[in-house]
C-alpha cells in the first residue's frame, strides 16, 4: 500500500488531498515498522532474535543511506520530485512482489520428510535407575536423590 501511495502522491495537488495521503501512509509505514521485531522472531525464533534484529535494522540502513543521494539527483536531472515518488513506488511494489513470490513458492514446496528415527546409544532400561522403574531425573513425587546415579549424587 506504502508503494501506491507513493505512485500517487506527485498526482496531489491540493492539501486536501494530501491529508488522506499522509494518514493512509502513515498507517501502513507504521504498522511495518512496528510488525518488524514480530516478524522477525517467528522466522528466526525468541532465541537468536537480537543478533537476527541487529543484522535485520543494519541491511534497513543501507537504503536509508544510498536512498537520499539518488533522489537528490533524480531531482537535480528531471528538475521535479515526482520522479523521486515514482522511484519509491517502484522500489515498494517491487520488494512486495518479491515477498510474495517468495511466500509463494514456500507454500507450493513439498513438506521436507521427516528423517528416520536413530537408533538410541542407550537402551531403555539403561536409563533407569537400579533403586527406581523410573527414568532418571523424573520429578513425579519420588525422591530425587535416589533416581541420580551414586556419582552424581
Amino acid at each position: 500500500m506504502e508503494g501506491l501511495c507513493c505512485l500517487l502522491a506527485p498526482l496531489l495537488a491540493s492539501f486536501s488531498l494530501l491529508v488522506p495521503f499522509a494518514v493512509v501512509y502513515g498507517y501502513f509505514d507504521g504498522a511495518y515498522v512496528a510488525l518488524i521485531p514480530v516478524v522477525t522472531a517467528e522466522v528466526v525464533g525468541a532465541r537468536s532474535l537480537p543478533s537476527a534484529l541487529g543484522v535485520v535494522y543494519f541491511l534497513h540502513a543501507i537504503p536509508y543511506l544510498v536512498s537520499p543521494p539518488i533522489g537528490g539527483w533524480l531531482v537535480d536531472v528531471t528538475g521535479s520530485y515526482a520522479a523521486t515518488f515514482f522511484f519509491s513506488g517502484v522500489s515498494l511494489l517491487s520488494s512486495a512482489a518479491v515477498m510474495a513470490a517468495i511466500v509463494w513458492m514456500r507454500r507450493r514446496r513439498p513438506a521436507p520428510e521427516a528423517p528416520p528415527p536413530r537408533p538410541s546409544d542407550q537402551s531403555e532400561a539403561g536409563c533407569r535407575s537400579a533403586a527406581s522403574s523410573r527414568p532418571i531425573g523424573s520429578t513425579d513425587g519420588g525422591d530425587e536423590a535416589r533416581d541420580w546415579p551414586a556419582e552424581k549424587r
